[in-house]
């Protein structure tokens, strides 16, 4: 089995870590108080972020990997690596 981090350079691993965690910052979760960032590394070398948004019909909500692959979708074609750094512990 191959580990997708294996293909990328520390450089890149620590970019898309540095961005993915950033992206955090940007979630709307006022009802669950979660927040997940995510970046995508496209083939063209770019980093696309994107973050967990709520929604009051909590099943509505949308997921941080979706908004970035949305953008990415947008933004560029052809996807490379991502990443999802999630809180493993509920804030209070």
């Amino acid at each position: 089995m191959v580990h997708a981090a294996d293909h990328l350079s520390a450089q890149e691993l620590e970019t898309l870590s540095t961005k993915a965690i950033a992206a955090k910052d940007t979630a709307y979760c006022p009802y669950s108080k979660f927040r997940v960032g995510a970046c995508i590394l496209t083939e063209s070398g770019e980093f696309v972020q994107g973050a967990n948004v709520e929604n009051a019909s909590y099943p509505v909500g949308t997921c941080a990997e979706r908004v970035a692959f949305g953008n990415a979708i947008w933004l560029t074609t052809g996807f490379a690596r991502i990443a999802a750094p999630a809180e493993l512990v509920r804030p209070e």
